[in-house]
């Protein structure tokens, strides 16, 4: 099966069904996939949003949880040209990627896809000082050891 076919799968029902089983309360095609730009040696990029049963206190539980799902997804879609990112977890710059280009492919809940873009507008809004502060020291840096560019 092709990646376009198991991108169709992501709208079914059964995909549903899987996340439901495995605690995903949102998941967003992003990438070329999403940007209607994919070609046939395109993979699948899949952004998946975790229900909180702790995570955030226990990685390990959330690797785990990570590592069944995407095996379970493998088999679903039969294809491995799949990038799984978690969203629990992904830095800033990375959930605005997705909240800006992903297209929702299931919502545990009406209206998440939605609060998880605004989420992550504002966080990436917060963390551009950060970006700016980062950018200057690293100009700095390069220039004292003669670097111009």
């Amino acid at each position: 099966m092709g990646t376009k076919d198991a991108v169709n799968l992501l709208r079914s029902p059964g995909f549903a069904a899987l996340c439901h089983r495995h605690g995903v309360s949102l998941a967003v095609l992003f990438g070329s996939q999403a940007r209607g730009r994919a070609t046939d040696a395109s993979d699948i990029d899949l952004a998946v949003l975790m229900e909180d049963k702790g995570y955030a206190r226990d990685l390990l539980c959330l690797a785990r949880e990570r590592r069944q799902f995407m095996k379970d997804l493998i088999t679903y879609l039969q294809t491995a040209d799949v990038d799984l990112v978690i969203l629990n977890h992904a830095n800033p710059l990375l959930r605005f990627q997705v909240a800006k280009t992903g297209k929702p492919v299931y919502e545990g809940m009406p209206g998440l896809f939605a609060q998880f873009c605004s989420l992550a507008v504002r966080q990436h809004e917060d963390s551009k000082v950060f970006y700016q502060a980062m950018d200057r020291y690293l100009k700095q840096a390069a220039q004292k050891r003669g670097y111009h560019g």
